[in-house]
Protein backbone atom coordinates (compact mmCIF):
# COMPACT_ATOMS: atom_id res chain seq x y z
CA UNK A 1 0.00 0.00 0.00
CA UNK A 2 1.40 3.40 -0.91
CA UNK A 3 1.75 6.24 1.58
CA UNK A 4 1.52 9.91 0.62
CA UNK A 5 2.26 13.02 2.67
CA UNK A 6 -0.24 15.88 2.61
CA UNK A 7 -0.25 19.26 4.32
CA UNK A 8 -3.06 20.11 6.69
CA UNK A 9 -5.56 22.23 4.78
CA UNK A 10 -5.97 24.50 7.78
CA UNK A 11 -4.70 24.83 11.32
CA UNK A 12 -5.17 27.19 14.21
CA UNK A 13 -5.22 27.82 17.93
CA UNK A 14 -8.05 29.08 20.11
CA UNK A 15 -7.26 30.44 23.56
CA UNK A 16 -10.00 31.34 26.02
CA UNK A 17 -9.80 33.28 29.27
CA UNK A 18 -7.44 35.93 27.92
CA UNK A 19 -8.19 39.40 29.34
CA UNK A 20 -8.30 40.80 25.79
CA UNK A 21 -10.45 37.95 24.47
CA UNK A 22 -14.19 37.98 23.73
CA UNK A 23 -15.04 36.39 27.11
CA UNK A 24 -12.46 38.28 29.16
CA UNK A 25 -11.03 36.61 32.24
CA UNK A 26 -12.63 33.37 33.45
CA UNK A 27 -12.73 32.56 37.17
CA UNK A 28 -13.76 28.87 37.26
CA UNK A 29 -12.53 25.68 35.62
CA UNK A 30 -16.06 24.78 34.53
CA UNK A 31 -16.45 28.05 32.64
CA UNK A 32 -12.97 27.79 31.12
CA UNK A 33 -13.47 24.26 29.82
CA UNK A 34 -16.93 25.11 28.51
CA UNK A 35 -15.93 28.43 26.96
CA UNK A 36 -17.78 29.04 23.71
CA UNK A 37 -15.44 31.67 22.29
CA UNK A 38 -11.82 32.76 22.38
CA UNK A 39 -8.92 34.44 20.65
CA UNK A 40 -8.04 32.78 17.33
CA UNK A 41 -4.49 32.52 15.97
CA UNK A 42 -3.83 31.07 12.53
CA UNK A 43 -0.70 32.85 11.32
CA UNK A 44 1.13 33.50 14.57
CA UNK A 45 1.64 31.22 17.55
CA UNK A 46 -0.33 33.60 19.74
CA UNK A 47 -0.67 33.99 23.47
CA UNK A 48 -0.05 31.05 25.81
CA UNK A 49 -1.49 28.55 26.33
CA UNK A 50 -1.67 27.14 22.80
CA UNK A 51 -2.55 23.72 24.24
CA UNK A 52 -3.31 23.12 27.90
CA UNK A 53 -4.16 25.52 30.67
CA UNK A 54 -2.85 28.23 32.96
CA UNK A 55 -4.30 29.16 36.34
CA UNK A 56 -3.30 32.48 37.90
CA UNK A 57 -4.09 33.60 41.42
CA UNK A 58 -6.01 36.83 41.66
CA UNK A 59 -7.67 39.11 44.15
CA UNK A 60 -10.71 37.15 45.29
CA UNK A 61 -10.65 34.49 42.55
CA UNK A 62 -8.40 32.49 40.28
CA UNK A 63 -8.05 33.25 36.57
CA UNK A 64 -8.18 30.35 34.09
CA UNK A 65 -6.83 30.27 30.54
CA UNK A 66 -7.18 27.30 28.21
CA UNK A 67 -5.89 26.56 24.70
CA UNK A 68 -6.65 23.97 22.02
CA UNK A 69 -5.19 23.21 18.58
CA UNK A 70 -7.47 22.63 15.58
CA UNK A 71 -6.83 21.30 12.08
CA UNK A 72 -8.23 19.36 9.14
CA UNK A 73 -6.88 17.40 6.18
CA UNK A 74 -8.54 16.74 2.82
CA UNK A 75 -8.26 13.01 1.99
CA UNK A 76 -10.78 12.90 -0.86
CA UNK A 77 -8.14 11.66 -3.33
CA UNK A 78 -7.64 8.49 -1.28
CA UNK A 79 -11.00 7.73 0.37
CA UNK A 80 -12.61 5.24 0.77
CA UNK A 81 -9.43 3.19 0.50
CA UNK A 82 -7.50 4.67 3.44
CA UNK A 83 -6.05 2.21 5.94
CA UNK A 84 -4.01 4.54 8.17
CA UNK A 85 -3.41 8.23 8.87
CA UNK A 86 -0.46 9.58 10.86
CA UNK A 87 -0.64 13.22 11.90
CA UNK A 88 2.65 15.11 12.14
CA UNK A 89 2.25 17.73 14.85
CA UNK A 90 4.89 20.49 15.19
CA UNK A 91 5.29 21.19 18.89
CA UNK A 92 7.25 23.95 20.52
CA UNK A 93 8.51 24.06 24.08
CA UNK A 94 6.68 22.69 27.10
CA UNK A 95 5.66 24.42 30.30
CA UNK A 96 4.34 21.59 32.40
CA UNK A 97 2.15 19.74 29.89
CA UNK A 98 2.56 15.96 30.03
CA UNK A 99 0.05 14.36 27.67
CA UNK A 100 -2.46 15.16 24.97
CA UNK A 101 -5.17 13.45 22.94
CA UNK A 102 -6.84 14.05 19.56
CA UNK A 103 -10.64 14.24 19.31
CA UNK A 104 -13.28 14.69 16.64
CA UNK A 105 -13.98 18.27 15.58
CA UNK A 106 -16.61 20.13 13.56
CA UNK A 107 -14.53 23.31 13.31
CA UNK A 108 -13.75 25.22 10.13
CA UNK A 109 -17.46 24.98 9.25
CA UNK A 110 -17.19 21.17 9.06
CA UNK A 111 -13.91 21.33 7.15
CA UNK A 112 -15.41 23.41 4.35
CA UNK A 113 -13.32 26.49 5.18
CA UNK A 114 -9.76 27.36 6.14
CA UNK A 115 -10.97 29.97 8.62
CA UNK A 116 -11.13 29.05 12.29
CA UNK A 117 -13.59 31.03 14.41
CA UNK A 118 -13.83 31.68 18.13
CA UNK A 119 -17.03 29.66 18.64
CA UNK A 120 -15.18 26.58 17.31
CA UNK A 121 -13.81 26.39 20.88
CA UNK A 122 -17.18 25.19 22.22
CA UNK A 123 -16.94 21.68 23.71
CA UNK A 124 -20.73 21.48 23.61
CA UNK A 125 -21.13 21.58 19.85
CA UNK A 126 -17.98 22.40 17.90
CA UNK A 127 -16.00 19.32 18.90
CA UNK A 128 -16.69 16.03 20.63
CA UNK A 129 -14.70 15.05 23.71
CA UNK A 130 -16.51 11.69 23.67
CA UNK A 131 -15.06 10.72 20.28
CA UNK A 132 -11.30 10.38 20.68
CA UNK A 133 -9.29 10.02 17.48
CA UNK A 134 -6.17 8.76 19.27
CA UNK A 135 -4.94 7.26 22.49
CA UNK A 136 -3.25 9.29 25.22
CA UNK A 137 0.04 10.67 23.85
CA UNK A 138 3.13 11.94 25.65
CA UNK A 139 3.95 15.51 24.57
CA UNK A 140 7.31 15.60 22.78
CA UNK A 141 8.53 19.16 23.15
CA UNK A 142 10.34 21.01 20.35
CA UNK A 143 9.75 18.28 17.78
CA UNK A 144 7.42 17.22 15.02
CA UNK A 145 5.55 14.38 16.69
CA UNK A 146 3.92 11.63 14.63
CA UNK A 147 0.64 10.28 16.00
CA UNK A 148 -1.38 7.48 14.42
CA UNK A 149 -5.11 8.14 14.59
CA UNK A 150 -7.43 5.30 15.54
CA UNK A 151 -9.88 3.21 13.52
CA UNK A 152 -12.74 5.60 14.32
CA UNK A 153 -10.83 8.48 12.74
CA UNK A 154 -9.87 6.44 9.68
CA UNK A 155 -13.48 5.33 9.19
CA UNK A 156 -14.70 8.93 9.37
CA UNK A 157 -12.01 10.05 6.94
CA UNK A 158 -13.08 7.37 4.46
CA UNK A 159 -16.73 8.35 4.86
CA UNK A 160 -16.46 12.15 4.95
CA UNK A 161 -13.32 12.46 2.72
CA UNK A 162 -11.64 14.67 5.32
CA UNK A 163 -10.25 14.38 8.83
CA UNK A 164 -11.31 17.20 11.15
CA UNK A 165 -9.73 17.18 14.61
CA UNK A 166 -8.86 19.06 17.78
CA UNK A 167 -5.80 18.41 19.95
CA UNK A 168 -6.27 18.99 23.67
CA UNK A 169 -4.46 18.45 26.95
CA UNK A 170 -5.18 14.96 28.29
CA UNK A 171 -4.63 15.19 32.04
CA UNK A 172 -6.93 18.15 32.73
CA UNK A 173 -8.95 19.19 29.68
CA UNK A 174 -9.88 15.72 28.42
CA UNK A 175 -10.39 14.25 31.89
CA UNK A 176 -12.12 17.38 33.21
CA UNK A 177 -9.86 17.80 36.24
CA UNK A 178 -9.37 21.25 37.70
CA UNK A 179 -5.64 22.10 37.31
CA UNK A 180 -5.84 24.40 40.35
CA UNK A 181 -6.61 21.45 42.65
CA UNK A 182 -3.00 21.42 43.88
CA UNK A 183 -2.84 25.19 44.26
CA UNK A 184 -2.00 28.16 42.04
CA UNK A 185 -0.27 29.26 39.97
CA UNK A 186 -0.72 26.12 37.87
CA UNK A 187 0.94 25.99 34.46
CA UNK A 188 0.34 22.88 32.36
CA UNK A 189 0.64 23.93 28.75
CA UNK A 190 2.63 23.54 25.56
CA UNK A 191 3.24 25.48 22.38
CA UNK A 192 2.23 24.73 18.81
CA UNK A 193 4.72 25.85 16.15
CA UNK A 194 2.53 27.73 13.71
CA UNK A 195 5.50 28.54 11.46
CA UNK A 196 6.24 24.85 10.81
CA UNK A 197 4.25 23.01 8.12
CA UNK A 198 1.87 20.51 9.71
CA UNK A 199 1.40 17.34 7.66
CA UNK A 200 -0.25 13.93 7.56
CA UNK A 201 0.92 10.59 6.16
CA UNK A 202 -1.96 8.80 4.46
CA UNK A 203 -1.72 5.09 3.67
CA UNK A 204 -4.25 3.75 1.20
CA UNK A 205 -4.97 0.81 -1.09
CA UNK A 206 -4.80 1.24 -4.84
CA UNK A 207 -8.13 0.52 -6.57
CA UNK A 208 -6.43 -2.06 -8.80
CA UNK A 209 -7.20 -3.27 -12.31
CA UNK A 210 -10.93 -3.09 -12.96
CA UNK A 211 -11.30 -4.80 -16.35
CA UNK A 212 -12.04 -8.40 -17.28
CA UNK A 213 -9.12 -10.54 -18.48
CA UNK A 214 -9.66 -13.45 -20.90
CA UNK A 215 -13.39 -13.45 -20.08
CA UNK A 216 -12.71 -13.60 -16.33
CA UNK A 217 -14.46 -10.83 -14.44
CA UNK A 218 -12.24 -8.39 -12.56
CA UNK A 219 -13.89 -9.23 -9.22
CA UNK A 220 -12.59 -12.79 -9.53
CA UNK A 221 -9.01 -11.80 -10.34
CA UNK A 222 -6.48 -11.65 -7.51
CA UNK A 223 -3.28 -11.72 -9.57
CA UNK A 224 -2.10 -11.40 -13.15
CA UNK A 225 1.22 -13.10 -13.89
CA UNK A 226 1.96 -13.24 -10.17
CA UNK A 227 1.26 -9.54 -9.57
CA UNK A 228 -1.53 -8.57 -7.19
CA UNK A 229 -4.38 -6.89 -9.08
CA UNK A 230 -4.34 -4.01 -6.58
CA UNK A 231 -0.90 -3.09 -7.93
CA UNK A 232 -1.91 -3.20 -11.61
CA UNK A 233 -3.17 -0.13 -13.43
CA UNK A 234 -2.95 -1.45 -17.01
CA UNK A 235 -2.60 -4.76 -18.86
CA UNK A 236 -1.10 -4.51 -22.35
CA UNK A 237 -1.76 -0.78 -22.32
CA UNK A 238 -5.44 -1.14 -21.37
Amino acid sequence: MPTVTANWNAKGIISSGQPSGPLGTISTWFDARNANDGLVFQTATGTAPQIGQIVLSGRGANSYRIGRVFGWVDVSAYAPNISAIDLKIPWGSSTGINDFIICQSFAFNNASSTTLSGPDMDINGSWDVNTPFSSQQTYQASSTQTVSVNATAVAQANSLTYLNFVIIDYDYDYQNFDPAFGGVPANYYGRFSMSVTAQADITYALPGYGNDVNNVTSTNIDQINGVDSANIDQVNGI
